[in-house]
């Protein structure tokens, strides 16, 4: 009853069964994450609905120690984020980038013959400087979605028409001529300014020798199917 009351409401758990059999030759695992959760019976010693499932099965003779993988993925099952990644994971690489994550937060004690309280003090402050810079960077990701969504809501949104309509009526003479004199006044010197650069003036050339080839090319042939009266002459001015 004691343990009841100290798990939330709407928890959820994790099985972790792993163990020896001798008809397999080498370790095989899975790890199941159900639609809905559902309570197993004569599983848990508390009635809480059970919704991932980790189960490691080996030959007796191997060198991997399955009752410490089983441990590892109990404490990965506990780590807040990992839990809530593997909520969320599609495939087996969000689950291995979301462990990669937990390592780094992780902190490694080797044996030391330093008291325990000793070594554990000396890393404390460390400990929650690293887990501070996790909450930031989770803190930016999510503001990084959040402003993503946001710019895509507003492309999908439409746009509201222009106060500055250059097709709207004015509703007298020529005010559509003059709003647009107006609107394109202060771009007019950046209008030749913008040109006077090398890509521009390559480009300028290029289609001017362009035109010109096949204005001469057929001003050639209009001169002679017209005995003289329409020439290369004629042509240019006619195209330009």
């Amino acid at each position: 009853l004691k343990l009841l009351e100290k798990i939330p409401e709407n928890a959820e758990a994790t099985v972790v069964l792993v163990g020896s059999v001798g008809f397999l030759e080498q370790p095989t695992m899975a790890f199941v994450r159900l639609q809905e959760a559902v309570e197993l019976e004569s599983v848990l010693e508390v009635p809480v609905p059970v919704r991932f499932l980790f189960v490691l099965l080996g030959p007796p003779t191997t060198s991997m120690d399955y009752h410490q993988i089983g441990r590892s993925i109990s404490t990965l099952m506990s780590d807040k984020q990992f839990h809530e990644a593997a909520y969320l994971a599609d495939d087996r690489q969000d689950l291995l980038n979301a462990i990669n994550c937990f390592l780094d937060c992780s902190i490694v004690l080797p044996p030391s013959e330093v008291g325990g309280d000793e070594l554990l003090y000396s890393v404390a402050r460390f400990q929650r400087e690293m887990l501070r810079k996790r909450e930031e960077q989770e803190v930016k990701l999510l503001a990084k979605e959040a402003k993503n969504l946001e710019e895509t809501e507003a492309l999908l949104t439409p746009s509201k028409k222009s106060d500055d309509d250059p097709l709207e009526r004015t509703g007298r003479p020529f005010g559509g001529l003059i709003k647009d004199i107006r609107r394109r006044y202060p771009k007019y010197i950046s209008d030749f300014k913008d040109a006077l650069n090398t890509q521009c003036m390559a480009a300028l050339i290029f289609i001017y020798f362009a035109v010109l080839a096949s204005t001469i090319t057929f001003g050639g042939l209009l001169s002679e199917k017209t005995e003289g009266l329409i020439g290369v002459s004629e042509l240019i001015v006619s195209t330009a």
